[in-house]
């Protein structure tokens, strides 16, 4: 052992004086349970597995168990799932009765491709009471059959980190489709794991979302129905090494997607969640992978603070030292409020240290330790986990692991390390993820969260998005408020000596900025760029068939261009309620496809490149952001409801089912063109090498090649893109490419005739410079480059240069090689509980890539002996964007029926969809008289036994209630807003009743009253009865 060492670890023989107190939770006033998994400890073991951002939270040690803290302190084991199966990610139902976690069955049996478990994982229930367990999901693996290259890949299937929805539906992560996500620093493969739906018996799963490129984890909910979670979102060069992992925020069907907070900082995560009974929401900031998911704890409140409604604010150029922990030169967006509750514990890539971040140590001599794992409690106070030592895996001066401990917090906040209380330790255990177990209104005030379910809006634009659509639309009020410039702190953001500093260049990489200095009137169209998503790991199996800069992981096409300059009926430019030029755009879209928006100018060059996936949901109108990248500026946000895109005509694009593109007549003036491919792809080979055949080779070829560029050497595009990237600047991939950028790049100007970055050669005396002509020079024999050939050059530059590097082969993974799965909806029939008579099924289909097989669309019905139909769907032939109605067979009433869907792509690629639901009587409300001052009463009956009954009332001149978030108008048919007035429970003959007393004050007029009877074995939806209409009496 090292003279250094030696001392070091002596410190933790005996904890001097003033080393943080323990308590038992009864001795803090916790008269309640706490639930924690109990993870084996060795302290022997340098690298245990303890969840982080960087492994999506999936590692956790075998053993780990589900235990009850009691108040006393004793330990009582609510579940043991032995000593190679480990329990995580609980959820605690918000009546504090049943228990949903994750249990992986062998987290330690290591997959050597993606350094993840090779055994799965499954969300299990566990009933508190009585501790009957109840798996929920089920399966070995995901399997996804290539027909086209007959191969079947597979590995785990993983369902993980289950959160209860207020309708009672569960929401949990999964790789059940197959994607593969980033390419990280290891040199591993991650999963994709996103978001899906299922009801509390497991059934009717749906997939929500197709952002999550890199994976999302650790999900959570608020008081106010957001969900929160931390995300991984890899485009362009952001899956690197210093890859950042946000907070983001959705709707609970994962509508309305954006960024709820932080993790600017190089290699932050915002990771492990909570929210206090004030609403605060407390989070850990760390440095992931080498700090085993600690770092510092910190807390803002769930609301911004903005008059504007906007949730982020300039960050301070010099911060208070004590919150330097959480932010670097990149972090020029920072929560409004945002304070530090563990301001003695670190989020660097650093061992602990002191409170003073002058010196290792404490006053007393011991190190300081990191937190991690907050939990909101009753009273406003709060759980967390703490480890004591250096906490981190590297040599600095060693490396040390944690030992987790559960702790409390007092109000939420702890200023000194001293002050924080241990409540349980041991030398044998770690202690993960508390939670206290309690009814959620012990901690809220509330029965739970409210629902929050975006109306799917297809009904206002019918013929775009008829019902059942597959698609969608994007948009915003404006592309002008937007926040993609460089901060001020860059200076000269394209600098070469800036572009090598480390720290200085990850705002491009990893947020998405803007590609060069230009004008605001130099804006002439958006441009929607898709990911041709790849969905499983065959690419690393048998290594990757394409490259490009976006590290080989991703293929980007555009979706198509829409014009952004609105003009009145006289020619003349429309300007918005901010001043500005009115550029509201929409346009329809796949739904369910990873997207993202780019502005370019009339040439087609991208001015700005936004580096976050989105993903609008079937019938959605996606333009509620209100401009791109509008996070801190503190003005009023410019509604999309009054913008020139938001009018009846107003002309929206189809970007689904063909590609406008800008083109240019011989003027230079700019127009759309129109092409029936549903996406454009631009790859070396296949359209831009033919380009410099034709035009470019009879000059650059040989020995003698112009400018000792050979175009016609086979390697060429090696030179052109993807060589000594070391001898230059950080985004400069050779001398002809800037990556991602062709306003950067040498190529894009050679062939356009001038330097596309609104520069000189003077402004910049160490880069590369533009001299000569254009290309091929005029006078050469050569006939001149058309723009079309022009933009795809520069296309090819700004999607990331993508090469097939087996070109002319359809080899497994190349670029053009289909592996996305179609689009298959099911819509119309009600899963669960469905009112008779049951409606005819809607089924929307629709692929990106290679396009709907006409033939293969199947449905079969399957009643609850597992009796099938035939085949409903036969002799039906459907393309891209059909939406077919069936009709179904004779139901039995109360029987359990499953609808089984599938259909193919061209390329064989197969959507299988399962619809449960049970045919039900619909139930029937009658009421009394409304008197003022008397009592009256409402009842429902002919619905099912024991079932809960939610009372509505609506009446003239009502103003909106608290419980109108949890029932829309729209959803009820009613006109006013809706007031929750009480609840029954249905009894063994399905009547509820519930009195109530008209009060005097009351304005006699009209009163509208409804029910809704919640759905299901767990309340996943409702059913409505009708809508009574009647008068209030004097």
């Amino acid at each position: 052992m090292s003279f250094l060492v030696a001392p070091l670890l002596a410190l933790f023989v005996a904890p001097p004086q003033g080393y943080p107190q323990e308590k038992t939770p009864e001795e803090v006033g916790i008269g309640y349970d706490i639930l924690v998994c109990r993870m084996p400890a060795d302290p022997g073991d340098p690298e245990p597995l303890v969840p982080d951002a960087a492994n999506f939270s999936l590692l956790v040690g075998r053993g780990t168990q589900l235990v009850l803290v009691r108040p006393d302190g004793t330990e009582d084991l609510l579940y043991d799932p032995g000593p190679v199966a480990a329990c995580a990610d609980p959820f605690l139902s918000f009546d504090g009765r049943v228990l949903y976690f994750t249990l992986f069955e062998d987290p330690e049996n290591l997959d050597e491709e993606t350094g993840l478990p090779a055994s799965p994982a499954h969300i299990w229930k566990l009933e508190l009471d009585t501790r009957e367990l109840t798996p929920l999901t089920t399966g070995q693996e995901v399997r996804y059959g290539d027909t086209r290259h007959g191969v079947a890949p597979s590995y785990a299937q993983l369902n993980v980190a289950p959160i209860e929805l207020p309708d009672g539906r569960l929401m949990f992560l999964s790789n059940l489709d197959g994607a593969h996500g980033a390419y990280h620093a290891n040199g591993l493969w991650w999963p994709a794991m996103k978001f899906w739906r299922m009801t509390a018996d497991g059934s009717n799963l749906e997939a929500l979302e197709r952002f999550s490129m890199g994976g999302s984890q650790s999900p959570m909910i608020l008081t106010d129905g957001r969900v929160i979670w931390t995300h991984y979102h890899p485009a362009g060069r952001r899956q690197t090494g210093g890859g950042n992992y946000p907070l983001f925020e959705a709707d609970q069907d994962m509508r309305r997607v954006g960024t709820f907070a932080g993790a600017h900082f190089i290699g932050t995560a915002w990771h492990f969640t909570t929210q206090l009974s004030d609403g605060d929401v407390v989070t850990t900031a760390y440095y992931h992978h080498n700090n085993f998911g600690h770092g510092t704890l910190l807390r803002f409140p769930a609301d911004p603070g903005h008059a504007s409604g906007n949730a982020f604010t300039p960050a301070a150029s010099d911060p208070d030292p004590e919150q330097a922990n959480v932010y670097g030169v990149n972090d020029h967006f920072n929560r409004v409020g945002e304070r530090l509750v563990t301001p003695w514990s670190l989020g660097w890539d650093t061992p602990s240290l002191g409170y003073d971040t002058g010196s290792r140590f404490l006053n007393d001599g011991t190190l300081a330790g990191k937190s991690t794992m907050p939990a909101g409690i009753p009273g406003g106070h709060m759980l967390f986990v703490w480890s004591s030592g250096f906490v981190n895996r590297l040599q600095r001066p060693i490396a040390e692991a944690p030992h987790m401990k559960l702790c409390y917090a007092q109000d939420g906040m702890v200023a000194n390390r001293n002050d924080l209380i241990i409540l349980k330790q041991s030398d044998s255990w770690h202690y993960l993820y508390p939670k206290a177990v309690v009814p959620y209104r012990d901690i809220y005030g509330q029965e739970k969260p409210d629902l929050r379910l975006s109306e799917d809006q297809s009904s206002t634009l019918p013929v775009l998005l008829p019902e059942g659509t597959p698609f969608a639309t994007t948009g915003t009020s404006s592309v002008l408020n937007r926040e993609s410039a460089w901060p001020e702190a860059f200076l000269d953001e394209w600098d070469a000596d800036s572009a090598r500093s480390y720290g200085q260049i990850m705002a491009y990489n990893r947020v998405g900025q803007d590609t060069c200095f230009f004008d605001d009137q130099e804006v002439y169209a958006v441009q929607v760029v898709a990911d041709m998503e790849h969905v499983d790991t065959r690419a690393k199996r048998n290594l990757p068939g394409f490259r490009s800069h976006n590290l080989g992981t991703q293929i980007w096409g555009i979706l198509g261009e829409v014009p952004v300059e609105n003009l009145d009926e006289f020619g003349q430019p429309i300007f918005d309620s901010m001043g500005n030029l009115d550029t509201s755009f929409e346009a329809r879209i796949p739904a369910n496809v990873p997207y993202h928006h780019r502005l370019i100018d009339k040439d087609g060059i991208t001015l700005t490149g936004e580096y976050t996936w989105l993903n609008a949901r079937p019938g959605e109108r996606k333009t509620h952001c209100g401009g791109c990248h509008a996070h801190s500026t503190d003005v009023i946000h410019l509604p999309f409801d009054d913008a020139v895109a938001n009018q009846p005509n107003y002309p929206r694009e189809d970007l689904a089912l063909q590609t406008p593109l800008v083109g240019q007549d011989d003027q230079g003036q700019p127009f759309l063109t129109y092409h029936q491919e549903k996406i454009r792809v631009v790859e070396f080979y296949r359209d831009v090498k033919p380009i410099f055949e034709a035009k470019c080779n009879s000059c650059h070829s040989g020995s003698q090649a112009a400018a000792g560029l050979d175009l016609a050497d086979p390697d060429a595009v090696t030179h052109l893109a993807f060589h000594d990237e070391s001898l230059w600047a950080y985004h400069q991939a050779t001398r002809y490419v800037r990556k991602n950028s062709a306003a950067q790049s040498l190529l894009a100007w050679k062939v356009y005739g001038r330097r596309l970055d609104r520069r000189d050669n003077a402004d910049r005396p160490d880069d590369v410079d533009f001299t000569g002509t254009i290309m091929p020079p005029p006078n050469s024999g050569q006939d001149p480059l058309t723009f079309e050939e022009k933009r795809t050059i520069a296309n090819w530059i700004d999607l990331g240069c993508l090469t097939d590097m087996t070109p002319g082969t359809e080899a497994m993974g190349d670029p053009f090689d289909d592996q996305m799965k179609p689009t298959l909806l099911l819509s119309g029939v009600r899963p669960g509980d469905q009112t008779l008579p049951v409606p005819p099924l809607r089924i929307g289909v629709y692929d990106l890539h290679s396009g709907i097989q006409a033939d293969s669309l199947k449905v079969f019905l399957i009643d609850s002996d597992g009796q099938s139909s035939s085949d409903l769907a036969s002799g039906m032939q459907v393309a891209d964007g059909d939406v077919v109605s069936l009709s179904l067979p004779a139901t039995r009433n109360n029987r359990w029926h499953v609808i089984q869907a599938q259909v193919l792509d061209q390329a064989g690629n197969r959507a299988i969809q399962e619809l449960r639901f049970r045919p039900v009587d619909p139930p029937i409300l009658s009421q009394g008289p409304f008197v003022l001052g008397q009592s009256t009463f409402l009842k429902v009956v002919n619905a099912q036994p024991g079932r809960r009954v939610d009372f509505l009332l609506s009446f003239q001149g009502m103003g909106v209630g608290s419980s109108h978030t949890r029932y829309g108008h729209q959803r009820l048919g009613l006109l006013e807003p809706v007031q929750w007035i009480g609840s029954r429970y249905t009894d063994a003959a399905g009547m509820a009743e519930y009195q109530l007393i008209v009060p005097p004050g009351f304005q006699t007029g009209t009163v509208w009253t409804q029910a809704m009877v919640v759905s299901g074995p767990s309340g996943e939806d409702s059913i409505s009865t009708q809508v009574l209409e009647s008068q209030i009496l004097p």
